[in-house]
């Protein structure tokens, strides 16, 4: 990065733990039982698909798209798209996020799922800040300590970039 003083706060092999218990806890929760696997795209994507390689009970992925932020500012409604087919009635739908910031959007995507009466959501986050979004959501995060800073790399981007670094790291100096 051009400019960008970088401090890696979570190696490769960090996350990859991450992942592993995360997919623990749900696979004492879930087991013998089906979900519907939405990664929030795009940051959700590399997160979710490692936690995904240790589920061992079944699930169907599908993928949602939440735009809330746009470079480091905020946007005033985050916009959802869903461009799939599936009937979210009765099903356990486990949404896999990046990162949960004000928890605003989470909130956003929960009361659109809930017009569908699923039988239960669950909220999967590789980093949060806000918790408690509702009572009756159950949350699983990685690492609920998170890193004071602009976060970049393992799908978190930087004006659509920098998604690809296989580490998660801080942007140092954030004026742009």
């Amino acid at each position: 990065m051009e400019n960008k003083k970088l401090k890696i706060v979570k190696t490769q092999e960090e996350l990859i733990k991450g992942a592993k218990d995360v997919a623990h806890k749900l696979n004492s929760v879930f087991s013998g039982q089906d979900a519907l696997w939405m990664t929030v795209m795009i940051g959700g994507i590399m997160f979710s698909m490692e936690v995904a390689k240790h589920i061992n009970f079944k699930i169907k992925y599908d993928f949602i798209h939440v735009i809330s932020y746009d470079g480091f500012n905020k946007v005033q409604t985050p916009q959802i798209n869903y461009p799939g087919e599936e009937d979210f009635k009765d099903q356990n739908i486990i949404l896999v996020d990046d990162l949960i910031d004000s928890g605003e959007s989470i909130k956003y995507l929960i009361k659109y799922l809930r017009k569908f009466n699923p039988k239960s959501i669950s909220i999967v986050a590789m980093f949060t800040k806000q918790t408690n979004y509702d009572d009756r959501i159950i949350e699983y995060v990685a690492f609920p300590e998170y890193p004071n800073g602009f976060l970049i790399g393992y799908g978190l981007d930087f004006k659509s970039y920098y998604r690809n670094f296989p580490y998660v790291a801080i942007i140092e100096n954030e004026e742009e």
